[in-house]
């Protein structure tokens, strides 16, 4: 059988060398020694007037902290030992920010990569006393660099923030409902790409309900509608496993499982192919969740209609089917079927929110899940606000 990522292999390889590309040179810069003695010089000289600023900023702090500081200060810039018989000294030591606030709690810095840094070396100039070579521009704003850094942290739904209810419901669905279809039948790329790409960890695709792996498909693979690959491969099969690593004689087939039942709502159009709700099943465990609403058992393990590694079918409390998700993966479930409420304008009964809450509380977003929400919006261009933001869950009150 053709695997299912031989059908869009081209784009995936050309992601992939732009990343190759990217990470092979985005760490290049400009030497910043100088070009000459007298430039060393003057260079140096600079650097130690910039760095008697400093000291005198910290001497007229005048307490015990002050002291500590300029100590920290006095040996981060000492110069190092020099071996009698080389005159290159410990090169390109780095130190800490001149600033005194941060003398404590710099650690050391790649050469180069910051302006901000102060480096401690021996120019070829015929001493062993250790110079201070300086990057082009020395001087240190911290304050800068933590409102860059507080910028770089601010995530896509934090403006949302306050807001609840129907309002907030209100403001996240334009943000979240603009995604490229992927498709889902004939030439969808949904399968595809999740089998290839988005739910492969080590090279193999595990179960969301038992835990059970496959080997994933190969992302190098023709693209989709080339001759060698004419249709989808929809059941990955290839060395299964069960989750102590155990082989499994005769595979497991995997599905992709609407998380959000498709009898009921979920087949066709965007919602059919919406990745945020689609996950990796064991074609077993997919048949047995089938359209059954989530819930938590009265039975145990082999006491249920079926069960496996934690996940459940059986009567809940009231005596309705319902099936239990494993503790590892039910918090995703729960923040799947929310972004779908939301982002279809479907609800979810009251009994089943319930549940759900209970799960997204149990098991909030790790980094996986993180990563997965990243890799998603790669593709399809919108991301799932509750594994971003888990406190909108609690914002609103009815899904």
């Amino acid at each position: 059988m053709v695997s299912a990522t031989q059908m869009a292999g081209g784009g995936l390889r050309g992601v992939a060398w732009v990343c190759a590309v990217a990470l092979a040179f985005g760490g290049c810069g400009d030497d910043p020694r100088p070009a000459s003695d007298a430039d060393a010089a003057d260079t140096r000289a600079d650097a130690w007037d910039a760095w008697d600023a400093a000291d005198g900023a910290v001497d007229a702090l005048g307490d015990a902290e002050s002291d500590a500081v300029t100590d920290a200060l006095e040996e981060d810039t000492r110069p190092p030992d020099v071996d009698a018989d080389s005159d290159t000294a410990d090169a390109d030591t780095d130190v800490a920010d001149a600033d005194a606030d941060d003398a404590g709690a710099d650690t050391a810095e790649v050469d180069g990569a910051d302006p901000d840094v102060v480096d401690v070396v021996d120019v070829a100039d015929g001493d062993d006393v250790a110079d201070t070579e300086v990057a082009a521009d020395t001087e240190v704003v911290d304050d800068l660099d933590t409102l860059d850094d507080e910028a770089s942290a601010a995530g896509p739904f934090d403006d949302l923030a306050g807001l609840t209810g129907a309002e907030l419901r209100a403001a996240l669905l334009p943000r979240i409902s603009g995604q490229t279809p992927l498709g889902y039948s004939a030439n969808g790329l949904a399968r595809e790409v999740m089998w290839a790409v988005i739910d492969v960890h080590g090279g193999r695709l595990e179960c969301i309900y038992t835990g059970r792996t496959v080997a994933g498909e190969d992302p190098t693979a023709p693209p989709l509608g080339t001759a060698v690959a004419p249709a989808i491969d929809t059941t990955p099969n290839q060395d299964c496993r069960m989750p102590d690593g155990t082989a499994v004689p005769g595979g497991c087939v995997f599905n992709a499982e609407h998380s959000w039942p498709r009898s009921q709502g979920a087949d066709s159009g965007p919602a059919e192919s919406d990745l945020h709700h689609l996950f990796p099943a064991y074609d077993m465990a997919n048949n047995r969740r089938s359209n059954y609403a989530f819930g938590v058992t009265t039975c145990v393990a082999n006491a249920c209609e079926w069960a496996e590694n934690g996940s459940e079918l059986g009567a809940r409390d009231d005596g309705t089917k319902v099936f239990e998700v494993r503790l590892r993966y039910r918090g995703d479930i729960a923040r799947a079927q929310f972004y779908f409420a939301v982002r279809y304008q479907k609800a979810i009964a009251a009994p089943v929110e319930a549940t759900l809450r209970a799960w997204h509380a149990d098991d909030p977003p790790d980094d996986e899940e993180r990563a997965r929400n990243d890799a998603i919006e790669g593709w399809q261009h919108n991301r799932n606000p509750f594994v971003d933001r888990p406190d909108f869950v609690a914002a609103i009150a009815d899904f």
